[in-house]
């Protein structure tokens, strides 16, 4: 079913980007990446894209042949891209503000400006885990997809706060941003 094809390619395009197209524009460090760390990713992709594959397409009900055709098959595409934009556009702002300082090995951290950080502090967590709500969206909400969804905000929101906390302590003109973590306004 044309749905199943595009719900693979939803999931397979935002690992390529960030397993393989990313990766190109960011700076190496010096202390480099752990051949752990890469086994662990690689394991962590294959493992997750076995069990969302088994889930939807072999435990999950099917969907109904015209499902990319109705009005939540469209939410959950805008939703999704929605998510995905914002999630690339902080990371590349991010990539844009890492520069070294005057000193090997060191970097300048700086408060980053632009796009959702004007409301967000951490975007890109933000962005990711609305990408993957979309996604479960155009899978029918599936336990598959809400289970994934569940573990990328469990993953996420506690970076999210962690990266909020630096930030309060690093910048003391922090504070007066209001930033949000998850909810604008509110938390």
């Amino acid at each position: 079913a044309p749905h199943s094809r595009i719900l693979a390619a939803m999931y397979v395009g935002h690992y390529i980007h960030r397993a393989l197209i990313f990766p190109l524009f960011m700076q190496r460090s010096r202390r480099g990446m752990t051949l752990t760390v890469v086994c662990l990713a690689f394991l962590f992709n294959l493992v997750n894209g076995y069990l969302l594959g088994r889930g939807l397409f072999l435990f999950d009900p099917p969907l109904p042949n015209d499902w990319y055709q109705s009005p939540r098959w469209a939410v959950g595409i805008a939703v999704f891209a929605i998510g995905m934009a914002t999630n690339m556009a902080s990371d590349y702002t991010l990539l844009a503000l890492r520069r070294k300082s005057s000193r090997p090995d060191t970097t300048l951290y700086r408060v980053p400006y632009g796009g959702a950080f004007y409301v967000f502090t951490s975007p890109n967590y933000i962005g990711e885990i609305v990408e993957w709500i979309g996604w479960s969206i155009c899978a029918r909400g599936s336990p598959a997809s809400l289970i994934f969804a569940f573990w990328t905000a469990a993953n996420l929101l506690p970076r999210a706060v962690t990266t909020h906390a630096w930030y309060l302590k690093t910048f003391p003109e922090y504070a007066k941003l209001r930033r949000a973590i998850l909810i604008p306004g509110v938390y």
